[in-house]
């Protein structure tokens, strides 16, 4: 049972940073392959997450620079840095629990003119 409190945290740092990493690769790949696309001045959004640039017909090697976001991104990479600041408090308050179980164990004598804890 006490392997969980460690796999199931690591599990999910490990997911998230995958995660982390395959928006990173993604973004990098669509910026590549933007580079030596076409280029339009202008701001088309449709229904608030879609982007769309009208471009003339016959334009040849002109340049396309697109930046968009996702609605709510900010807030997304907010709570996300609060879940595994979160987890990580959650894991070191266990851990410091922990600690004072083992040192305080019935199993062990007291010593000499100090007083017995018990962890409730």
């Amino acid at each position: 049972m006490e392997l969980l409190i460690y796999i199931v945290p690591s599990l999910i740092i490990a997911v998230a940073v995958y995660m982390a990493f395959a928006a990173v690769h993604h973004t990098l790949g669509l910026q590549r392959a933007w580079t030596s696309g076409l280029t339009a001045m202008g701001r088309c959004e449709i229904a608030g997450s879609f982007v769309a640039a009208d471009i003339p017909a016959g334009t040849t090697a002109a340049d396309l620079t697109l930046t968009w976001r996702p609605p709510g991104w900010e807030i997304s990479t907010g709570t996300t840095a609060g879940g595994l600041a979160g987890i990580g408090l959650l894991q070191l308050t266990h851990q410091r629990l922990r600690r004072r179980d083992v040192i305080t164990t019935p199993d062990r004598p007291v010593a000499q003119g100090r007083q017995r804890v018990t962890a409730v």
